[in-house]
């Protein structure tokens, strides 16, 4: 007889080292041959709005919710990532007369 490998994958409150908690749609994944427990944390509407994982380490308790209950405390947890804070390019000279200063290297909505 064969043993089919079930895999996880439920809406759960996840309970990290650190007392620390996150709420989201949690599965397994490989992730360089290390086995990473992946969080898909959801915005009020239910859809993805950021993905965590964590190792098997990190981990305390994991407490299987609805659906309806886990989108409703993630907006209460605040687990967002933060940012990396970006540097402007570098200044360069600007012939236009707008008083716009022009960086090399920026996009829109930068510094």
């Amino acid at each position: 007889m064969s043993e089919e490998k079930k895999s996880f994958a439920e809406w759960a409150l996840v309970e990290l080292m650190g007392h620390q908690r996150i709420v989201g749609y949690v599965t397994e994944q490989t992730i360089a041959g290390a086995a990473m427990l992946r969080v898909d944390v959801p915005d009020k509407n239910g859809e993805t709005q950021f993905t965590r994982f964590y190792g098997g380490g990190a981990i305390y308790a994991i407490n299987p919710i609805g659906r309806d209950v886990a989108i409703r405390l993630a907006g209460g947890i605040d687990a967002t990532p933060i940012k990396a804070y970006q540097l402007p390019g570098r200044f360069i000279e600007d012939d236009e007369e707008d008083e716009t200063p022009e960086y090399e290297g920026t996009t829109e909505g930068q510094l």
